[in-house]
């Protein structure tokens, strides 16, 4: 079960996700950029990129929530 939803959707209120995204170049088939959070004026998706895999041309389109981080060991 996939927990992806539309870009549109997303949280903008500084709420990490993961976020997926498509490159217009190459027949690039996508990449998950994780650990981001989304602005809304003007749309933009905020984070830790790697610079050599981010770039201006990417086009957000889904977005998930974080999954639940491990349960402490006992």
């Amino acid at each position: 079960m996939t927990n992806w939803q539309p870009i549109e959707t997303a949280p903008k209120d500084g709420t990490t996700v993961d976020v997926w995204a498509v490159w217009p170049y190459d027949d690039h088939k996508g990449q998950r950029f994780t650990d981001v959070y989304i602005e809304d004026e003007p749309f933009e998706v905020v984070g830790a990129f790697d610079d050599r895999a981010f770039d201006e041309d990417w086009t957000f389109t889904h977005w998930q929530p974080l999954p639940e981080p491990p349960k402490e060991a006992k």
